[in-house]
């Protein structure tokens, strides 16, 4: 497929989805908002709010479709903003974007890997995976920061070790052998939480006893998202990337660039932050969309940890 049409693809994909949560045109995406409303859920006990789901065709011919799950303010509907939640294989960012009223307001400008809107005021990314080469290099020093393999081990990953988009795939043997020291060591530990028991269901297979065969076919996976990140700040948006303290996935170094961008980390959470502390990942949010700084207490009671740039600012700094 041509580069224009990949675009415009993705852009009709997009415009779908966002007209869908805005409950505009809902009709084009197989029936009224009414159809897609949701009584109840398996286990689910009496809530005061609205809530819908359903599918979103992004290519009908391929048999391609997004779930959405929405659920409305209990109250202030019209006034009150959108808050956006989407998925990722290592990470999962929310979207904060401005009340809408009119289609009038759905100005946005969307590409085949950016999404600029008028509508769009900051974001969110958790245990972001934002440049694979530090990342990478940040995971095996977090590995030997926390005693889960040899400081030797990890001497000899920077020595030997080069992951840079260009020399990922072309490491040298002594790089192979410490990096795959270092993977030994940690293979009877959830390295999505160290501290948590390790649990394996063996009623589970290897491999899928039903799946379509696209392993390996993504092939549009940029090996950094900073430039991203700098248009985004660059345009005066909010960005907080926050991660939980004892996920050894995420941990990694990031260039701050201009901008007003903030690392959170969450006291007691692994990968899936809000999972293990819903609490405090509550919180942080509430705290994100009213635009003010996260509470402080005394060292041994702050839930957490904080670093804070603005656009007069440019500092190497450690994400953990």
């Amino acid at each position: 497929m041509e580069q224009g049409s990949q675009e415009e693809e993705i852009t009709d994909a997009n415009k779908q989805i966002v007209d869908t949560l805005f409950g505009i045109n809902l009709s084009s995406v197989g029936g009224s908002k009414e159809n897609d409303r949701i009584q109840s859920l398996p286990g689910q006990p009496k809530v005061a709010f609205e809530q819908y789901g359903g599918y979103i065709t992004v290519d009908k011919s391929a048999g391609r479709a997004y779930y959405y799950y929405f659920v409305e303010a209990k109250h202030s509907k019209e006034s009150l903003p959108l808050l956006l939640w989407l998925n990722g294989g290592l990470v999962a960012h929310l979207w904060l974007m401005e009340q809408w009223k009119s289609l009038d307001h759905l100005e946005y400008i969307v590409m085949a890997k950016h999404f600029i809107t008028t509508i769009f005021h900051g974001m969110t990314i958790g245990n972001a995976v934002i440049n694979d080469e530090t990342d990478n290099l940040g995971m095996y020093d977090y590995y030997g920061n926390h005693a889960l393999t040899s400081p030797e081990t990890v001497q000899k990953i920077h020595q030997y070790c080069n992951f840079s988009p260009d020399f990922v795939s072309k490491q040298s043997r002594e790089c192979n052998l410490a990096s795959g020291k270092a993977d030994h060591d940690t293979a009877d530990i959830d390295i999505y939480n160290i501290y948590w028991p390790l649990c394996h269901n063996g009623n589970l297979t290897a491999k899928p006893k039903q799946a379509r065969d696209i392993l390996g076919s993504w092939k549009d996976s940029p090996s950094t998202v900073i430039p991203l990140l700098q248009e985004f700040m660059a345009n005066g948006l909010r960005v907080w990337i926050y991660s939980g303290d004892t996920d050894g996935r995420v941990g990694g170094y990031s260039q701050v660039y201009q901008g007003d961008l903030t690392f959170v980390t969450v006291r007691g959470a692994g990968h899936q932050v809000p999972s293990y502390q819903p609490e405090r990942s509550l919180s942080m949010i509430k705290h994100f969309l009213s635009g003010n700084p996260l509470p402080k207490g005394s060292s041994s009671q702050r839930p957490f940890a904080t670093v804070g740039f603005n656009s007069a600012q440019n500092s190497e700094i450690t994400v953990v």
